[in-house]
């Protein structure tokens, strides 16, 4: 209950008041977490003669701001069903 109804500001402070941690010098995986996604880049394949494009992809873990807008422009197959 302690940190209930405090500001980031705050809490930043405290941090660095009890603990000496300056919260903005810390590594990105300890400030905003961590995200596991699949990346999605198309590849050219061919297949019985037709070529075509196909999407593959493989698992990534990275420490990034998930609600800026740029995260979403950059993975935009994140939500999509195919």
């Amino acid at each position: 209950d302690y940190l209930k109804g405090t500001q980031t500001r705050e809490k930043n402070e405290l941090l660095s008041r009890q603990f000496g941690i300056e919260y903005n010098s810390l590594p990105l995986i300890f400030r905003m977490g961590s995200s596991v996604f699949r990346s999605k880049e198309a590849v050219a394949v061919e297949e019985g003669g037709v070529s075509g494009k196909q999407l593959e992809g493989e698992v990534v873990v990275d420490h990034c701001n998930i609600i800026e807008h740029a995260f979403w422009e950059e993975h935009p197959h994140i939500f999509s069903y195919s």
